[in-house]
This record gives C-alpha cells, sequence and structure tokens, in this order.
C-alpha cells in the first residue's frame, strides 16, 4: 500500500519508477491513470483529474489488442484517425519494417491477444496507438519486460520518439536501461517514495 507520496513530474520529463516486486510502482500508475482513486490526497494532471477525457494513455505489460486489422486496433485511439497519420504512428513506433512486409499492410488481420506480432512488435503497435491518442501523459507499466535487448533498445528508442520533449513519461520498471533512458528515477521502498534520483 502506498502512503504519504508526494510526487511532482514536470511536463515533458521521462520518470523511471523503480522498485522491488510488490512495492507499488504498478499502483502508482494505476493512480496516475485514475484506475484507482487515493484514499486522501489528490492526483492532478495540469489542474484536472487523470480521468480527464484524453490526459493519459497507457500501455500495460500485455497491451489489449483484439482480433481486427492493424488500423482497427490502431484507430481505438481515434477512429478518424486518417490513413497517413496511421502510418505516421506506426513509423514512429518502429513498425516501418513490419508494415511494408505484410501484404495486406495496415489492413492485416490480427488474431486475439495481437496473435501475429512478437511481443515487442505488439508493444510498440501500442505506443503508436498511444500517440494517436494525442495525450499529454504516457503511463507504461513493465514495457520491455521479457523482451530481448535489442528488441527493448528498439522499444525505447521508438518511445523517445513518441515524447519527444512534449509528452511525459512515467514507467514502472525493473529494466536498468529504461532507468538509465529515464531523466530521472523515483524509487519506491515499502510504499513509500523513498529516494529520488537524477
Amino acid at each position: 500500500m502506498l502512503q504519504g507520496v508526494n510526487l511532482t513530474v514536470a511536463p515533458g520529463e521521462r520518470v523511471a519508477i523503480a522498485g522491488a516486486s510488490g512495492v507499488g510502482k504498478s499502483t502508482l500508475l494505476h493512480l496516475a491513470a485514475g484506475f484507482l482513486l487515493p484514499a486522501s490526497g489528490q492526483i492532478l494532471i495540469g489542474d484536472a483529474p487523470p480521468a480527464a477525457e484524453g490526459a493519459v494513455a497507457w500501455v500495460g505489460q500485455r497491451p489489449w489488442l483484439f482480433y481486427g486489422t492493424l488500423a482497427d486496433n490502431l484507430r481505438l485511439a481515434d477512429p478518424q484517425a486518417s490513413e497517413a497519420r496511421l502510418r505516421a504512428a506506426v513509423e514512429a513506433a518502429d513498425l516501418g519494417p513490419l508494415l511494408a512486409s505484410l501484404p495486406q499492410g495496415l489492413e492485416t488481420p490480427l488474431g486475439e491477444r495481437g496473435f501475429g506480432l512478437s511481443g515487442g512488435q505488439a508493444r510498440r503497435l501500442a505506443l503508436a496507438r498511444a500517440l494517436l491518442s494525442g495525450a499529454p501523459v504516457l503511463l507504461l507499466d513493465e514495457p520491455t519486460e521479457g523482451l530481448d535487448r535489442a528488441s527493448a533498445d528498439r522499444l525505447l528508442q521508438a518511445l523517445a520518439r513518441l515524447a519527444d520533449g512534449r509528452r511525459t513519461v512515467l514507467v514502472a520498471t525493473h529494466d536498468t536501461a529504461v532507468q538509465d533512458w529515464a531523466d530521472r528515477v523515483v524509487r519506491v521502498v515499502d510504499g513509500a517514495v523513498a529516494e529520488v534520483s537524477a
């Protein structure tokens, strides 16, 4: 259980939330996303609560992808997105080579839970969807877990392009490479923010 957390994140900052399993990293993200409400105090994205429409984009450990085309899965974030915007988001998320290799391109069907994509490709597709959402805050829960180093590095490079200093990124992670990538590391120990490092 988190207690007495006081954390301010600057617009455009990349913050890694580190700590042992079970200390509250994911809970902190769920609070920031508005999935959970704090027992006391408040959480604001700018001047609005996190549940405000369009405030945050969430990319969980196992991105939710459904049976449908790549385009269908991307348009969950913006049903009116043009094909050009979809392609730009896919390119930004380092999925251009994948798209070029698919005979049906954006109309390629996916199975339930993204069947047909590798873990890294599914996470990068979720990042592309987050970009399309236009949300100023990106929340990621263990985005590199289970990925080989090359795939993890591509995901971080894609995330850097997606954030581009215009989006704030909070990422819960055990991965020291993600922590090195961040502007700042917040360590959670026994449910409290115990240390902040630059």
